[in-house]
């Protein structure tokens, strides 16, 4: 069984413990170090081959690096990476996933764990959600997310 860890959702009580924060910056250069990997060039956008910060939506409980045509995906408060090489819909959850590339490996040096497909892919249902807080179960009741993916990478945070 999988378990969801707390902070999947983003939500808390407000009397809670503070959730962990991803370090973007982190995500970011080992982004720009993979698209060397890669054979991009950094800043060139992902058209042409580069790097390319995308619009995850204001709510959204993750932020997404375009490389080369793959959407790397971090989490804003665990610390996983996805990979989805469909385009990216903003107010939309992520529902495609694809392996790790070749080029992932410096998102892994820099204290990321890279999801396989069947993660995200997991129905909700086979997830244990146990660790979540009564406001996370509540948002999950409510927006009803399919799979792992859509409860981690949404857009209702």
């Amino acid at each position: 069984m999988i378990h969801a860890e707390r902070g999947a959702t983003g939500l808390r009580e407000a009397t809670a413990e503070p959730l962990p924060q991803t370090d973007l910056k982190a995500f970011r250069r080992a982004c720009h170090t993979a698209a060397r990997l890669a054979g991009a060039r950094a800043g060139s956008g992902a058209a042409h081959g580069g790097v390319r910060v995308l619009d995850a939506g204001l709510c959204a409980s993750f932020d997404a690096v375009d490389i080369a045509g793959t959407v790397v995906l971090a989490h804003r408060r665990l610390p996983v990476v996805a990979f989805s090489g469909a385009a990216l819909e903003p107010g939309s959850p992520v529902r495609e996933f694809t392996a790790p590339p070749p080029w992932a490996g410096p998102l892994a040096d820099a204290g990321f764990r890279l999801l396989e497909p069947a993660e995200p892919d997991a129905p909700v249902e086979r997830v244990d959600l146990s660790a979540l807080t009564e406001a996370e179960l509540k948002a999950v009741r409510y927006w009803r997310p399919q799979t792992l993916g859509e409860l981690l990478f949404n857009c209702w945070d």
